[in-house]
């Protein structure tokens, strides 16, 4: 539903190149999603933070548009989605990636 449908499919390869990802196979996003995929090593995972903060970012206008279709009966709309995916478009922060580092080591101790 999150990554396979057509329709939110469309938004995934739209929303990773607005924001600068490597467009990516379905699958490849949701072992990301899932964590199946990243590296184990704090170095490494330190390098997918940006990724997967766009992908977030993705991932949350999917959720809010398809909220609308289900329970507020707005119909599906490619153009809001893109709007949504404009106002959140940011690249990560330092003081984000600094907060992503903190609690990786946090947890690795």
């Amino acid at each position: 539903m999150i990554i396979s449908c057509p329709k939110k499919k469309e938004v995934w390869k739209a929303g990773q190149a607005m924001l600068g990802t490597q467009i990516l196979d379905p699958y490849v996003i949701w072992q990301a999603l899932t964590f199946q995929s990243i590296p184990r090593s704090t170095k490494a995972m330190l390098e997918w933070i940006p990724t997967l903060l766009r992908y977030g970012r993705i991932l949350q206008v999917i959720w809010s548009c398809h909220w609308n279709v289900v329970f507020e009966e707005i119909s599906w709309s490619h153009a809001n989605a893109m709007q949504r995916l404009q106002h959140v478009k940011r690249p990560a922060t330092r003081s984000a990636m600094r907060d992503g580092r903190r609690s990786l080591k946090m947890n690795s101790e």
